[in-house]
């Protein structure tokens, strides 16, 4: 028991990490702390995900740029993809095929940048197709809807070709 400054005696306050452990001799051992894991080593624990995030940009011909996302792509690693997006973009490309093959997570922050990259297509015809062929990641478009505003394709081909065919509008209103 430890002393107050009122002279009252408290028991000592355990925090998060601390566990008593038994002695040997059967009295209580002092509090120990856990070892604190950082965020990357919380991520693996229990899963065989890859905690990396990475972005890959390639010419995918016609005009098409074809960015690849690897790893979680969330509120933290969503800006590189925007970067990646707005730099293709600048480069004149007219249609964007976004690889969520590798994806392990995406977020709401990530379809907020797919749905900025169709805003900003759409006025010049433009298309942003996507490929998830991961059940989990095509349920995440189909629950907000986002299947009737993305063309979503299985593989990086036929996602090519989609986003390769004429502009939106000329085709008979394809979705982008």
């Amino acid at each position: 028991m430890s002393g107050s400054p009122s002279g009252r005696t408290e028991p000592p306050v355990l925090g998060v990490g601390f566990a008593p452990t038994p002695s040997p001799q059967g009295g209580k051992a002092p509090p120990t702390r856990r070892k604190k894991r950082s965020p990357a080593e919380r991520a693996v624990v229990g899963t065989s995900r890859p905690t990396h995030f990475a972005v890959e940009s390639t010419d995918g011909g016609h005009g098409v740029a074809v960015i690849a996302v690897r790893g979680d792509s969330d509120l933290h690693t969503a800006p590189h993809l925007r970067r990646a997006i707005t730099v293709s973009l600048d480069r004149g490309a007219s249609a964007l095929v976004i690889d969520l093959t590798d994806a392990t997570l995406v977020d709401s922050m990530t379809l907020g940048v797919l749905l900025g990259a169709v805003k900003r297509l759409r006025p010049s015809g433009g298309r942003v197709t996507v490929v998830c062929p991961a059940h989990d990641v095509r349920r995440i478009f189909e629950i907000t809807l986002l299947d009737r505003v993305f063309s979503l394709h299985p593989d990086r081909e036929a996602a090519v070709a989609a986003a390769s065919e004429q502009p939106y509008g000329a085709a008979g209103g394809q979705t982008v």
